[in-house]
């Protein structure tokens, strides 16, 4: 019994699609497109049936404006069907239509609704380029003050994560809205940037934009649904304490600006809140007055709602008489309002209803048409996923390995530029302690020696006069003079070995006074010496002085042993923030390449290296050499250096 009635559907449905297709046959293609744009809001499959008719009745009639318009409406209804790669196909056919321009209206808001797919499946690059491209040609061929574009772009930025570039897009609608008056772009631009900032509603930022929207949700002109759909979205994600605040406030600058039909709407949102918030008694209240109001512009829809909001509050209260009174009113008036709308859309009903029959019977066998192609698509798509999915983690997977052996060798080389440095800095804190460890033992010997070795020659001269006085015949032998010149001759040694070992003037007069004493020092070995010194001080500090000094007695100590020279200059020169030193001899040179650096110059390398500055030797045998010293006028920390 059920395969016979199923065989005898399936017939009934195979005639009534024959009679279908023989009737579309017959008309032509402005009927078959007008019959798919009644049915694009109601039934789907109907539409997308009729107009891939009015598509292939445009090509046979040879009206490509028709094709395009059928094509264009075929791929929106299987976006709004729920088959987006279908939907974006059928609207690259538009685009690729021989006949389509780039300037036509079909083609630019294919672009536009391409862009919107790709916004849905979450592939921006795509949805970008094609919405960029979208917007260009509409402010150029269709209207600048054209406000879709600019919403499509701001929610696609809102996709993205970019609620700066979204508020941007659609205050640019806004802008538009108002300069082209169209009230239907103005109040879906002011609720889409204002679905942006629900969490600021009630700011001042925010507040102005609020009112310009609920000013147009109350107008008398927009349907009741309209009113309905819009502000209960732009409410809906606040809690109630935030839904509270701003509902009352709303309710109170509507009432100042006699926006009636508003308050009505928002003073009921208000009581549910309250409700819902446990404040019983201001719910109770605010009913109550929107319930009066309602009655006194004879709103029936208001009427209702208010009705059964105030059956809700009285039961929750246990007062059930009232609940009663309230509920029973609220199913009265419904019923009456339906009898009403009933009895004037019976007629109506009745000559459709046949239609509507045979129509379903049709829209019911494509709808199985297209539930194994999307069946189809799914598969197709789900398989391609799992490919670019598997594709992803493989390419994942080898470039994060790539980067861990990269970091690897980063740390390593940046591990061996550490050790490297650690050993630098261990080499210049013991240069820093040995030379500092050889100018203390300096001072030591040097003390001993003034100390303690002059004092006894000293003595032992005294001790010699004491001799002279009492035995004459040392007279006549010679022997005091030659030993008293001994004595001087030795005490004048020590002095001179006390003085290069810790200068007097050094540690007292500085590196200046010190530099003068050797040279004045110098010029007794037959040397003329040219000191040369800047006008101004130089602040160093006194390692640094005991290390320059030292660095200059060296230099000076083997011109007059190797160089055999008549000239001596020792310059000091300051530009900025470096310091130049210059000992130049006139002496016989030597090469300097050849020549073994001996422990002499090992020392004053060491001692600039420690100063942080360069040695330069310029030599040329028979004319002479030039040892230039260059470093850092501001002497460094060698324990952070």
């Amino acid at each position: 019994m059920n395969q016979n009635s199923t065989l005898t559907r399936l017939i009934g449905g195979l005639c009534l699609l024959v009679i279908y297709s023989q009737a579309a046959q017959g008309q032509d293609a402005m009927s078959l497109l007008r019959k798919a744009q009644q049915f694009r809001f109601s039934q789907i499959d109907s539409s997308s049936w009729y107009a891939t008719r009015a598509y292939d009745a445009a090509i046979d009639e040879g009206n490509d404006s028709l094709a395009v318009d059928a094509l264009f409406l075929e791929a929106w209804n299987r976006h709004r069907a729920g088959d987006l790669h279908g939907g974006i196909n059928g609207f690259k056919k538009v685009l690729e239509y021989p006949a389509v321009a780039e300037n036509d209206v079909g083609f630019i808001r294919a672009l536009g609704r391409i862009g919107v797919i790709y916004t849905d499946l979450g592939m921006f690059d795509s949805a970008m380029v094609y919405m960029l491209r979208y917007d260009a040609l509409v402010d150029e061929h269709i209207s600048n003050t054209n406000t879709e574009a600019k919403l499509q772009l701001g929610e696609l930025y809102r996709a993205m994560g970019r609620p700066d570039k979204s508020s941007e897009y659609k205050l640019e609608a806004i802008r538009r809205a108002r300069i082209s008056g169209r009230r239907v772009d103005h109040i879906m631009s002011l609720f889409y940037y204002l679905d942006d900032h629900l969490s600021k509603i009630g700011s001042a930022e925010i507040q102005p934009y609020l009112e310009e929207y609920l000013a147009l949700l109350d107008d008398n002109e927009w349907d009741e649904d309209v009113k309905r759909q819009h502000t209960p979205l732009l409410f809906g994600q606040l809690n109630d304490e935030e839904r509270v605040a701003l509902l009352e406030d709303a309710v109170d600058q509507n009432i100042a600006r006699g926006l009636s039909s508003g308050v009505l709407f928002l003073n009921r949102e208000l009581a549910k809140a309250q409700d819902r918030l446990g404040r019983k008694s201001d719910a109770l209240a605010t009913a109550i007055n929107g319930l009066q109001m309602a009655r006194e512009r004879r709103d029936m829809g208001h009427l209702l709602g208010y009705h059964h909001l105030l059956g809700s509050i009285y039961q929750d209260r246990q007062e059930y008489q009232q609940a009663l009174v309230h509920l029973g009113a609220y199913y009265h008036l419904r019923d009456s309002l339906k009898t009403v709308t009933i009895n004037r859309n019976l007629d109506s009903l009745n000559v459709k209803f046949e239609t509507a029959r045979k129509e379903k019977q049709i829209a019911d066998q494509s709808l199985e048409i297209q539930r194994k192609t999307n069946q189809r698509n799914l598969l197709l798509g789900g398989l391609a996923m799992a490919l670019w999915f598997g594709t992803f983690l493989v390419l994942y997977f080898w470039n994060r390995q790539r980067l861990t052996r990269k970091l690897a060798a980063q740390e390593a080389e940046i591990s061996q530029q550490r050790i490297a440095q650690l050993e630098q800095e261990k080499q210049l804190l013991a240069m820093h302690s040995m030379i500092e460890g050889q100018e203390a033992e300096r001072i030591r010997i040097a003390r001993d020696l003034h100390d303690g070795l002059g004092g006894l020659l000293g003595t032992v001269k005294a001790h010699f006069s004491v001799i002279q006085n009492e035995i004459h015949k040392l007279e006549s032998l010679n022997v005091y003079d030659e030993v008293d010149k001994l004595i001087d001759t030795a005490s004048a040694e020590v002095r001179r070995i006390s003085h290069n070992m810790a200068p007097h003037a050094l540690r007292f007069g500085g590196l200046k006074d010190a530099l003068h004493d050797l040279s004045v020092q110098l010029r007794t070995h037959g040397l003329a010496v040219t000191f040369e010194w800047p006008g101004d001080d130089i602040e160093l500090e006194q390692s640094s002085e005991v290390m320059l000094y030292r660095i200059v007695q060296e230099l000076t100590n083997n011109v007059i042993k190797y160089a055999q020279a008549s000239q001596l200059l020792i310059q000091f020169n300051r530009v900025e923030d470096e310091l130049s030193i210059i000992v130049e001899d006139n002496g016989r040179g030597f090469d300097v390449e050849q020549a073994s650096m001996g422990l002499g110059l090992k020392s004053v390398e060491s001692r600039v290296t420690f100063l942080h500055g360069s040695l330069d030797i310029d030599s040329v045998e028979g004319e002479g050499t030039t040892v230039t010293i260059q470093m850092p006028l501001r002497p460094v920390n060698p324990d952070t250096a």
